[in-house]
């Protein structure tokens, strides 16, 4: 039995039109896959952000400590300076607990104790 041409170009018509379907089913698979890749390095990178922040802000902590002894240390010889310069010895630290030390005119420390009342 011969098929006439109309059957003829149907059979065509539904033979490319299942190509074009597997062709669009192929592509939206790898896409999906692509998908998936992209949004695993997204949440790569997004681990490496979030490490790198919390590196960076220990790092800053770290930078103001730095910062708070360089003016600590400046103050000190500032003290040492005025100790020399005025021949006197000069209040270093007072911790609150009766410790007193001093800056000496002659570069040395005095530590003194005040005698607590009993």
């Amino acid at each position: 039995m011969s098929c006439s041409p109309g059957c003829r170009l149907k059979g065509y018509l539904l033979a490319l039109l299942a190509s074009v379907t597997l062709v669009s089913l192929v592509w939206a698979v790898d896409k999906h896959h692509r998908a998936a890749e992209l949004q695993q390095q997204l949440v790569n990178e997004q681990a490496r952000s979030d490490q790198q922040q919390q590196q960076l802000e220990s790092l800053a902590e770290e930078l103001r400590q730095w910062r708070e002894l360089e003016e600590q240390r400046r103050e000190i010889r500032r003290r040492y300076q005025e100790a020399r310069d005025s021949g006197k010895s000069v209040v270093l630290e007072n911790n609150g607990e009766g410790v007193t030390t001093f800056a000496q005119p002659h570069g040395g420390v005095k530590i003194t104790r005040t005698p607590s009342a009993r």
